[in-house]
Order: C-alpha cells, then sequence, then structure tokens
C-alpha cells in the first residue's frame, strides 16, 4: 500500500469553511472542534504510544489543538487504506526569523521502515519552501537512534545537545534548505 500525504490545514480549512467560520466561539473562551477533528485526535492518541516509548512525554489534547503560527500549513498526516498511520506537527521556528520546526512526528510501529517518516518530512520541507523558511529545526532523545539515522540521511546537522522541560537531553537538529 502506498501512503497518501494529506495537509492538516488542507483538510481543516475545507472542513472549517463548510462547517464553521472560525474555531473560536464568539467570546473565544473555547474551540468548536468539528467530530472529524476529534476522530483525528482519537487516532493521534492511539499512536501516542510510539512517542512515549522514545522517551518523550505524552501530549494532552490542548498540545495538540495548540494554535502556533503556520501550524496547519506545516501539519500533515500519512494515510494507508483511510488509517492515519503517521503524522508531522510542524510549526514556525522561533529561533531565527526564516525557521519553521518540527514539533512532533510519529509512525505507527507497523509503517515504521517504509519510508512514510521520510515522506512526511519531504512534505514538510516542501511546505516550508513555499513559506520561505529555510531552516529548519527539530530535537529528538539522544538516544533515540531510528530518529537520529532518519534526521541524518535527511540532511540534519546534530549541531548540539540541549536539556528539555522535563530535564531530559536532546540532540537539536538543524537543516539549511537550499
Amino acid at each position: 500500500s502506498i501512503a497518501s500525504i494529506v495537509p492538516i490545514g488542507a483538510i481543516i480549512r475545507l472542513k472549517t469553511f463548510i462547517f464553521c467560520r472560525s474555531f473560536l466561539s464568539n467570546n473565544n473562551s473555547s474551540l468548536l472542534v468539528p467530530d472529524f477533528v476529534i476522530s483525528i485526535l482519537d487516532r493521534f492518541f492511539e499512536l501516542e504510544i510510539e512517542w512515549t516509548n522514545t522517551g518523550q512525554p505524552a501530549w494532552s489534547k490542548e498540545q495538540f489543538l495548540r494554535e502556533l503560527p503556520l501550524k496547519w500549513q506545516l501539519s500533515f498526516i500519512a494515510v494507508i487504506d483511510c488509517t492515519i498511520v503517521g503524522y508531522l506537527i510542524g510549526s514556525k521556528g522561533t529561533s531565527e526569523p526564516q525557521s519553521s520546526r518540527v514539533n512532533k512526528i510519529v509512525i505507527d510501529r507497523r509503517h515504521q521502515r517504509k519510508g512514510i517518516g521520510k515522506l512526511l518530512m519531504e512534505c514538510y520541507f516542501e511546505a516550508s519552501m513555499r513559506l520561505d523558511l529555510n531552516r529548519c529545526e527539530l530535537t529528538a532523545m539522544c538516544e533515540y537512534t531510528p530518529a537520529d539515522r532518519l534526521y541524518t540521511s535527511l540532511g540534519y546537522n546534530n549541531i548540539k545537545t540541549i536539556r528539555g522541560n522535563d530535564g531530559k537531553l536532546r540532540n537539536y537538529y538543524v537543516k539549511i534548505l537550499q
């Protein structure tokens, strides 16, 4: 089976246009999330074990729904046979004006090492370039070698080790797009 890569923003913009004008209520106090977004989140939570198995802390619903600059333009899902098998959540970076950031990439263990992570990253690179963001950043747990192999194969450089808010050490990777 071949994975289809779908921009999360395209889905959300399409459904937003059909169902409501904005995700925020009139008083901006609560999110109006259509049923399809909830079903995507349900699948994200099913895949969360793949994230926590790398040593990363689990994400909450609020973290998944948090608005970040350019988040929906830089986030993608991989779909095989109508099932989400992976996703990448990106956003505008904060280190430099022209930076973007992979906040999270997760692939279903049954579909790992089949090129899905690479496909998601390539879509992210293309979207970053369209948005004139040529510096791509991400972090990964220091001891998680599959991530290190993927990121270095894609041209990322491991430039330093940083300590996360949880006290764990992470490799900090940067790739300059040309």
